[in-house]
């Protein structure tokens, strides 16, 4: 059973942008799950929030190369994770596509490593 990340672990948030597939009658496709269908496109402006444990935040952008866009629609930043509890990530889209993906890890100290790794 996978446990989460430990402190020290790298981990790669991505974000996944896009635009809804419309029908002729501009009308968004379906999913058999009920979710519009997505074409991925890339937004004007990406910000990617890192919130530490401690509260800290951290700003990074596209715009100064700081994120990392693997294709259309897809940007990513690694991260040392190096300290244990709750850390969140959010990416923000402005312009082209405007959306927001967020989410949160917790990061546990290995009882196996020493406390200053």
């Amino acid at each position: 059973m996978r446990r989460g990340p430990d402190v020290g672990d790298m981990v790669i948030p991505l974000a996944r942008f896009g635009l809804p597939v419309l029908d002729a009658d501009r009308r968004p496709v379906l999913l058999p799950n009920g979710e519009p269908k997505m074409e991925l496109a890339d937004p004007t402006t990406v910000t990617h929030y890192v919130r530490h444990p401690d509260g800290t935040l951290d700003t990074y952008t596209a715009a100064a190369a700081q994120l990392d866009h693997p294709g259309t629609g897809l940007y990513e930043r690694p991260q040392i994770v190096d300290d244990d509890g709750t850390w969140g990530f959010i990416f923000v889209a402005t312009g082209a596509v405007t959306a927001a993906v967020a989410t949160e890890i917790v990061v546990r100290r290995n009882p196996l490593l020493p406390l200053n790794p």
